[in-house]
């Protein structure tokens, strides 16, 4: 994540300007060198899926990944399978 913020970091304010991004297109560009490392030539959408950029262990390290899946849990009343097989609760 840090070289792929790093790549986007190195485009100057006038060749931001010139490309014409518009609010978070630096975090989608981000997203997007990500996918196309991991999985070249493929979509965001196939990379994430790939790649379980979302899983229990993701969940885990990021903190705020956490707080988004368990609203997301929540606002659609899906219920989580512990590793066990047992359901887990928020």
């Amino acid at each position: 994540m840090e070289r792929a913020k790093s790549y986007i970091s190195q485009f100057s304010e006038e060749e931001v300007r010139q490309i014409g991004w518009k609010p978070f297109d630096k975090e989608k560009a981000t997203v997007a060198t990500i996918a196309s490392i991991l999985k070249p030539g493929k979509t965001n959408t196939v990379s994430i899926a790939d790649n379980a950029w979302i899983s229990t262990q993701t969940e885990q390290l990021v903190s705020s990944l956490q707080n988004l899946t368990i609203f997301l849990r929540k606002l659609l009343s899906i219920k989580v399978m512990s590793v066990t097989g047992s359901e887990d609760s928020d």
